[in-house]
């Protein structure tokens, strides 16, 4: 039995190794009806894999290291993988405050104002989803104190969170 236990095991965390999870965390806390701050957190060997593939780059790190040079390729680059809906417009992150590596994960920070107040927010999320089949993106919005989560994958990259049942007294007319 014991036997049967680690083939099992070894089975198992072999998947794993050749199967790897592949995640990204999108924080998104409005500190006011009208403004919020998003961070993504991306695994450093995930994103650097998904740029190099996509510019062919041999060396990922030297491709980081342009792209930080320019917050102008970021906000590009998350324009087409990571945007919110209100309504019939759509709101890309475009404030880019913030560029930071640590313990192995890379940590882009934006802070945003909007002209709405939002009842509901549309999130479109295909962050690395097209290099990476098994793709796992979650996502934390903080709306005012209540917190909702989802999780985005390949085949589930869109969903809308209501935020309409907020306190009365930050309700709009």
């Amino acid at each position: 039995m014991k036997l049967l236990s680690l083939v099992g095991f070894l089975l198992f965390s072999s998947s794993l190794l050749a199967h790897p999870l592949h995640k990204s965390v999108v924080n998104i806390d409005f500190t006011s009806p009208s403004q919020f701050k998003v961070v993504i957190q991306l695994i450093d060997h995930d994103l650097e894999e998904f740029l190099q593939v996509k510019f062919g780059e041999n060396q990922p790190q030297n491709l980081l290291s342009k792209g930080l040079e320019s917050k102008s390729f970021w906000i590009e680059f998350f324009k087409k993988q990571c945007y919110l809906s209100l309504g019939e417009s759509q709101h890309y992150f475009s404030n880019l405050t913030d560029i930071r590596h640590e313990n192995g994960e890379w940590f882009f920070v934006f802070q945003e104002d909007m002209k709405v107040t939002p009842q509901k927010i549309e999130l479109h999320n295909q962050l690395l989803t097209s290099h990476f089949s098994n793709q796992k993106n979650l996502v934390f919005l903080n709306y005012l104190g209540e917190v909702q989560q989802e999780m985005f994958s390949n085949d589930r990259f869109e969903h809308t969170f209501v935020v309409d049942k907020m306190p009365a007294e930050t309700k709009r007319p």
